[in-house]
């Protein structure tokens, strides 16, 4: 028994010896083949990477040999695409697709909001009747429901805000969310926005494109006007921007106000002996003024209305006969009547008047964001001295937080440093530098491919996978420059494959181990923040050191003798 024991022990062994023998031959010839074409083996990975001619502007000011070879026309529209596509790599599917659409997440107790909003001179109450009819609603649901709060700010805005009881913390938002979406759908006359977990859900306008806003500054109130025009008339040049609005409010908190224009028709005026200022005294009929007409000793206002102002709409003012001293006149007959969008307030900073532009743009945000800058760098000759604009925008990372991408280049920088000392080389420090970058293609295809969201965690993953895959190269560089000492007169070859072989298990466990240990933080799904994109980004880095390890490093660290 013990000699059949100890024979089963040397076969295995012998399979597995084998097995490697196979392994290191196999590897070997593909060492060699790949360090024949060394230079196209190179030029794929960094072509895998990407280069950032996709960043490359169409046009730039006074580069005349510029704009007629990479600005030509059809250059642009025949030429570039399919060189952004060859050269711009993983980098570019990455910037284009995935960092556009991130967000700043926190991880907060999940709360359902139901947001709505009236047309301007709708009433407290009314707001009021119909957030009873969605409290009612809520009402239904007492046991996954904590509590709800609903907050009526005005006739024009209101929302409810949902908390939910921990047990029913998971899935019964989102079956919340649907139906209130299915309620609020009949709830007609209100613009809804339902949002909170998963996809935000709006009636107003469907899939919303791209926003611009863009403020003027000026000394001069009317001159300011005419420049907003002329910004807005060149924007509007671009057949996927339909209309700007060139009185947009500045605040977020202001409503839309709008205005009556009555623009007269002096012919008609003149056949029917009306003078223009005698109309005066009709459009008082109608002015519903919300200014106080007086207040009382204890300051409070009050405003007086007359029961026949209260009556007088629209439809009466263009369509009913009213009394000008002796004579009837009918408004409709006598001039045209334009309901217009006007200003919110007047707002001055430093002196300067300020005037809002808003827009949307029908497609691509990076398409938008390219003929704003065009169209930008015409109107800065066009300004005259003294106006200036600025574009607003909001934006998930600010310019502080995209700050932090230099510590990336500070980590590598620090680990060539330390590596270049501890193995006194300047190529194997660069070999082991260049294995963060190439690792880095995996992060970029992890969110593209499966389309997860970007957030503060997956910027965290490209810092803690520039610290975790050197690791598993200076396993094996230290092996190796071993062997070289110990063995001078075989090849690097050889050497190379005895220290790959030595340091391989160790480094497949240690990377296998460490995404099990991420595992958990995919499994509460992409809403989850920081930690989900956290995992996503590092194993996917992680998964592709190893092939880089395997193709890219020998082309580096072996030479072809």
């Amino acid at each position: 028994k013990n000699k059949n024991k100890v024979f089963t022990k040397t076969k295995i062994h012998f399979k597995a010896k084998k097995r490697l023998i196979k392994f290191n031959v196999f590897y070997k010839n593909l060492i060699s083949f790949l360090l024949r074409f060394r230079k196209t083996a190179i030029l794929l990975v960094i072509l895998a990477f990407g280069l950032p001619v996709f960043w490359l502007p169409n046009k730039i000011h006074k580069w005349d040999f510029y704009n007629k070879t990479m600005g030509n026309e059809w250059f642009v529209e025949n030429v570039r695409p399919a060189i952004n596509k060859i050269f711009g790599g993983s980098l570019r599917l990455f910037v284009w697709y995935v960092y556009e659409g991130s967000s700043y997440k926190q991880n907060e107790e999940t709360i359902l909001t139901i947001q709505g909003s009236m047309p301007q001179g709708a009433t407290i109450e009314q707001m009021d009747a119909v957030y009873q009819q969605v409290e009612s609603y809520l009402s239904q649901f007492p046991k996954e429901i904590k509590r709800f709060t609903t907050t009526i700010s005005s006739g024009q805005y209101a929302q409810t805000r949902v908390f939910f009881n921990k047990e029913y913390n998971i899935s019964f938002p989102y079956i919340l969310k649907s139906r209130m979406i299915a309620y609020a759908i009949n709830l007609g006359g209100v613009k809804w926005n339902v949002y909170g977990v998963g996809k935000g859900f709006s009636n107003e306008s469907g899939n919303m494109p791209p926003s611009y806003r863009l403020i003027l500054y000026g000394y001069n109130k009317d001159e300011l006007k005419k420049q907003a025009e002329v910004f807005a008339k060149k924007l509007t040049k671009h057949p996927r921007i339909k209309t700007v609005n060139t009185e947009a409010n500045i605040n977020w908190w202001q409503k839309d106000r709008y205005e009556y224009e009555m623009t007269l028709d002096k012919r008609r005026l003149a056949e029917q002996k009306i003078k223009p200022r005698s109309l005066a005294k009709l459009f008082d009929a109608f002015n519903q003024s919300a200014n106080p007409d007086l207040y009382t000793p204890k300051g409070t206002a009050v405003r007086l209305i007359d029961k026949e102002v209260k009556n007088n709409d629209l439809w009466v003012f263009k369509n009913k006969l009213l009394t000008l001293d002796s004579s009837k006149v009918q408004m409709s007959s006598i001039g045209k009547i334009e309901k217009k969008k006007v200003a919110a307030s007047i707002h001055k900073e430093n002196q300067q008047y300020l005037r809002m532009l808003e827009w949307e743009y029908t497609g691509s945000a990076r398409f938008g964001n390219k003929y704003l800058d065009k169209v930008s760098e015409e109107m800065k000759q066009l300004l005259p001295m003294g106006y200036t604009f600025t574009r607003k925008s909001f934006s998930f990372w600010s310019k502080e937080q995209k700050k932090q991408y230099g510590l990336i280049l500070l980590v590598i920088g620090l680990i060539f440093f330390i590596c270049a000392s501890m193995f006194e080389s300047l190529r194997q420090a660069f070999a082991i530098i260049l294995l963060i970058p190439t690792s880095f293609i995996g992060i970029f295809l992890a969110f593209y491919y499966f389309d997860f969201s970007f957030d503060q965690g997956g910027y965290t993953s490209f810092i803690l996978l520039s610290g975790l895959v050197v690791n598993s190269l200076i396993l094996i560089i230290n092996d190796y420059n071993g062997f070289k000492k110990r063995f001078p007169y075989r090849s690097k070859k050889e050497l190379y494959l005895k220290a790959f072989n030595h340091k391989i298990t160790p480094i497949l466990l240690t990377i296998t181990s460490t995404i099990l240990g991420l595992i958990p933080f995919l499994m509460y799904g992409q809403d989850e923040a920081f930690w989900f994109a956290l995992a996503v980004g590092t194993i996917g880095g992680l998964l592709f050191s190893l092939v880089v390890i395997f193709f890219f490093i020998p082309l580096f660290l072996v030479g072809r003798g």
